[in-house]
């Protein structure tokens, strides 16, 4: 289903530099609470509610990383961290660290 423009399903292909497929709107906005019936803060609010899959709240409910794996994964703690690369390496760079934008591509 497309929503204000964003493409929000699609396999994962790593030939394209896709390492994680999208699945709806939370592929991206990502940042669990405990404190949801979905499981997901978004599209509720920033403030804290619950256990969550990041140490704070993030903007726009999105998680970043500096790959695909979740390791590392982190809350958005300013609007600008939006426009970070882990914001697109969680999707874009493999899990293994050695594919993926600004590596192989």
């Amino acid at each position: 289903k497309m929503k204000t423009g964003h493409l929000s399903f699609g396999a994962a292909n790593a030939a394209a530099g896709s390492y994680t497929g999208l699945d709806g709107c939370t592929s991206c906005h990502d940042q669990t609470d405990a404190g949801t019936t979905s499981g997901f803060t978004f599209p509720h609010s920033q403030t804290a509610y619950g256990a969550s899959n990041t140490t704070a709240r993030s903007y726009l409910w999105m998680t970043r990383a500096g790959n695909a794996g979740l390791a590392g994964q982190v809350g958005m703690l300013t609007t600008n961290e939006k426009s970070m690369d882990g914001a697109c390496l969680k999707c874009h760079r493999a899990s293994n660290g050695t594919s993926g934008i600004g590596l192989d591509q």
